[in-house]
């Protein structure tokens, strides 16, 4: 395939990191700031009071870390609530969200908020389609709650270092293997690649039920307004997660869903196969949620052998986008050298089929992304990519048209056996020796004679060439019968 690089990997790194400490007067702003400032290296971090400054003091803070290199730490309002119009209204101005890169927006219960105005009588964000922020709201606004948010914000602030986490997680998969005898890699998108099923979906959807409400709402907002399907975006998918329930009630909600989704047969068959075989390996890297796919694998008996790199929780390190999708598989081709099947869905599999040296496009016919077709046929068009597809239920109607994307079964044994087998190239050479036949010192004698040159010499040569064909090379490709007549 043509290699494409991938981008847009993080904040782009001209932007310093601001991470926003916002809520209600008495929400504990400047309480979480103290503790942080306890917690937290002063080399690494700088902390301001927000509700000090305004637009000078957010110039001079984005100026001070942009020069300093340590990230900042700033408490202040965003809105406040109107007695006339009985409404909220914005406080913050534009410059807030030109420098703001992350906002923790703390929102206490009542009691929380009284007890603090009690013990201290000195004392939701929007973020715009020009300014996007990262926003979080834990439920408990504990500096307990806040300073693995701030820690994980400074993990992935650094240009490439989300990647690097995907990298290293994915060399950790890589040795599990033996390395002298793996040659190949199946990268697996989840959703809709290896199920019919939308499993973010339904895992939303069961938190919306069993939860407040919220999450559906809020993901769909996500992805329709002006983060789309940015890096950011994918990032801010894994802090509503977060958000929205705890670690148990996290994996409650995984449990329950994972039960219910199904594996496509004609890939539940492949994957059991390729689990017998050491020189194979399969993964399944999905910009959704990891931990949910690692449990449906479990139900189907495949986590042993089928491990997955994808997003959800903060504790994961990481999150996966598109691009991150397409380095890591550049990243098993280029550094492992293996040899990568690619299989993906809609156009945000199709960075990552573009790096893969074998290209599946899959779908069912009812579920296919609408706007993946013309996705492909431009970037065949563009002589990018080399695919195929696989029909399922097989009935479906094909893509595009078989010749653009050819379509072949997971049922096909021959095509299988493409996946399955080990690549010649790579087996280990088998040595002829002819030195000490009769037949070979016989023909070696003249190639050594002083006396023997020109025509004769080249005669030579041609004799020791027709024997070793005769003697070795029928060995290697084998006869075939065929009929001649007798005498």
């Amino acid at each position: 395939m043509t290699s494409q690089s991938a981008v847009g990997l993080t904040n782009h790194p001209s932007k310093p990191t601001v991470i926003g400490i916002s809520g209600l007067p008495a929400a504990g702003k400047s309480f979480i700031l103290e503790a942080l400032r306890k917690d937290l290296v002063e080399t690494e971090f700088t902390f301001f009071e927000g509700s000090e400054w305004r637009i000078k003091a957010i110039n001079h803070i984005r100026d001070e870390v942009a020069t300093s290199g340590r990230i900042a730490i700033v408490t202040g309002h965003l809105m406040f609530w109107s007695e006339v119009t009985n409404t909220p209204y914005a406080v913050y101005t534009p410059e807030d969200f030109n420098t703001f890169t992350h906002i923790i927006y703390l929102a206490p219960d009542e009691k929380t908020i009284a007890s603090h105005i009690e013990s201290d009588e000195k004392k939701k964000p929007l973020p715009t389609a020009q300014n996007p922020v990262y926003f979080y709201s834990p439920a408990q606004p504990s500096p307990e709650e806040v300073l693995p948010l701030v820690q994980h914000f400074k993990q992935l602030a650094p240009a490439g270092a989300n990647l690097a986490q995907v990298k290293k997680r994915f060399d950790e998969i890589i040795a599990l293997h033996d390395n002298k005898k793996l040659q190949t890699f199946l990268v697996f998108d989840g959703d809709r690649t290896l199920t019919a099923e939308d499993g973010g979906r339904l895992l939303v959807d069961e938190m919306d039920e069993n939860g407040t409400g919220q999450c559906d709402s809020a993901m769909r907002d996500l992805y329709s307004g002006p983060m789309g399907y940015s890096d950011k975006a994918f990032h801010q998918a894994t802090l509503i997660l977060e958000e929205e329930c705890t670690d148990d009630m996290f994996e409650d909600r995984c449990d329950t869903v994972s039960a219910f989704i199904p594996l496509y047969t004609e890939f539940l068959t492949l994957l059991r196969r390729i689990a017998q075989q050491k020189h194979i390996g399969p993964v399944i890297v999905t910009c959704g949620v990891g931990r949910l796919w690692t449990k449906i694998l479990k139900h189907h008996g495949l986590s042993d052998s089928v491990k997955v790199i994808g997003g959800g929780r903060l504790s994961g390190g990481y999150f996966v986008t598109p691009a991150v999708k397409a380095a890591v598989v550049s990243h098993l081709r280029d550094v492992h050298d293996l040899n990568v099947w690619a299989f993906g869905y809609s156009p945000l599999d199709v960075p990552m089929l573009c790096e893969a040296d074998q290209v599946v496009v899959v779908g069912d016919e009812k579920t296919r992304s609408s706007t993946m077709d013309a996705s492909l046929a431009k970037t065949i068009q563009d002589g990018h990519l080399r695919a195929r597809q696989i029909l399922l239920p097989s009935t479906s109607s094909p893509r595009l048209d078989k010749d653009s994307l050819p379509v072949i079964s997971l049922s096909d044994k021959k095509f299988v056996k493409s996946i399955t087998d080990r690549r010649k190239e790579l087996l280990p050479l088998r040595s002829y020796d002819a030195t000490n036949k009769t037949a070979a010192k016989i023909l070696m004698s003249p190639m050594r004679d002083a006396a023997v040159a020109g025509l004769v010499l080249g005669k030579a040569h041609a004799n020791v060439g027709r024997y070793l064909a005769t003697e070795y090379v029928s060995k290697i490709i084998r006869l075939e019968e065929c009929t001649i007549p007798h005498v």
